[in-house]
């Protein structure tokens, strides 16, 4: 599908949206379950293509894998194994890709990591740096591959904290299984702080120890082991956001399958949009919108929480005030840059929203017209546009739609079941 057209319409009904589960739990549970002796199941798995792309990378380096036939449970049998030479793709898993570099080292010294064009033109600045400093031989070629040779054998390691978590979480798996004790040493202040509380919630489950000073060092014994288990995702805050704004803009929205407790940095969309005058409570495993009036709360620091900016923007589009929203480094380096998609896109729809002094500005509207604009390959820029059909006087018609494939497949058929949307 090239395009998709959405109209909102007058039909809708009161929902209930059953979250998808959480890329960032059920990635880390996939490496412990890769790393572990043993059997460990993961349930209630939501299969999007980066979760994909990281089960086919576990099976790569050995992993005995089954799918129940609903695509909801993973088994999988695991415990690191000498491989020889391995290939592991990747696709679109910044993710994907930043954890397994360090982790394949376990089980290979000669591998080839390859994915989609775009993912290689992400940054892995902070891996080259540990490369050379552990005298590893690798070849990278911006938007197509990296190579690389030889294992880690320092005991500390510097990581630049301002590129993202991700490259600390691989590390983080990876340093337990060395013979040896190795401490990570953050420079600078280590942004998205939250994901690295998942992932050490995971190793702990695992029964792998970690001494975090403050998020400035990391303390790992080496000789640990990891512990088969049995996982339950949790549901995604990231996706959720989508549903918590559309329930603000039509009302009587239930979005289930949430752990009101979770540790993931996006659980801050619920506060910020009750701060907007959003009345959501809290109901069975999740959360009850009612048709709401927002209004604009000032300045939002967006640095622990980068990946609902484009659905929180829209929210703030329709806020009466002017929202500022700073703390958007890290959104240029995303699957786009998505500063400038955010501000494309809903402005394309009639937004009066820019970008000043490195920070998106944003003036409220009642309502926003519509148009047509392109996702810019990229799934949340995607699922804003459909969402924001719902506040459209005309219709909305997004490129690329079926970018939502890479973390949310189902989304628009859960937008359509509301009742409040058609597709043309």
């Amino acid at each position: 599908m090239d395009t998709l057209t959405i109209r909102k319409t007058n039909k809708y009904k009161n929902s209930k949206i059953f979250t998808p589960s959480s890329k960032s739990y059920i990635h880390r549970y996939l490496l412990s379950a890769l790393l572990a002796e043993g059997e460990s199941v993961i349930e209630n798995v939501t299969f999007s293509n980066d979760i994909r792309a990281t089960l086919s990378c576990i099976e790569a380096l050995g992993a005995h894998v089954e799918v129940s036939d609903d695509l909801k449970t993973i088994k999988v049998m695991g415990g690191v194994k000498e491989a020889g030479k391995v290939s592991l793709y990747c696709n679109e898993s910044a993710s994907t890709l930043r954890f397994i570099i360090p982790v394949a080292t376990l089980f290979s010294d000669d591998i080839e990591y390859r994915g989609a064009e775009s993912l290689f033109k992400r940054p892995l600045d902070p891996y080259f740096k540990l490369f050379e400093e552990n005298s590893m031989e690798y070849g990278f070629k911006k938007g197509e591959y990296l190579n690389l040779r030889g294992g880690f054998n320092s005991n500390e390691y510097s990581i630049d904290g301002s590129v993202s978590s991700q490259f600390v979480t691989g590390m983080l798996f990876t340093l337990p299984l060395m013979s040896f004790d190795s401490v990570i040493r953050i420079e600078g202040i280590l942004q998205s702080k939250p994901y690295v509380d998942i992932t050490l919630e995971v190793l702990a489950n695992s029964g792998i120890e970690i001494i975090n000073n403050n998020y400035q060092t990391f303390e790992i014994k080496g000789n640990q082991h990891y512990k088969s288990g049995n996982y339950f995702a949790q549901g995604d805050y990231s996706q959720v956001a989508f549903f918590l704004t559309a329930g603000c803009f039509i009302g009587d929205m239930e979005c289930g399958n949430m752990e009101p407790e979770s540790l993931q940095g996006d659980k801050v969309i619920v506060d910020i949009l009750k701060q907007m005058g959003a009345d959501i409570t809290t109901a069975d495993k999740g959360f009850y919108v009612r048709k709401s009036s927002l209004k604009a709360i000032g300045t939002i620091d967006a640095s622990d929480f980068p990946d609902i900016v484009p659905i929180l923007s829209l929210a703030c589009a329709l806020a009466d005030g002017t929202t500022v929203i700073k703390g958007i480094e890290r959104l240029r380096i995303k699957e786009c840059d998505r500063v400038l998609a955010t501000i494309d896109v809903l402005s394309g729809l009639g937004a009066d929203i820019c970008e000043k002094d490195n920070a998106i500005v944003i003036n409220g509207k009642e309502s926003l017209t519509g148009g047509v604009v392109t996702s810019f390959n990229d799934h949340r820029m995607a699922m804003t546009a459909a969402v924001a059909s719902l506040v459209c006087e005309n219709e909305v018609t997004i490129k690329d739609p079926m970018s939502i494939n890479k973390s949310y497949p189902e989304f628009y058929n859960d937008l359509l079941s509301t009742g409040a949307v058609e597709y043309i």
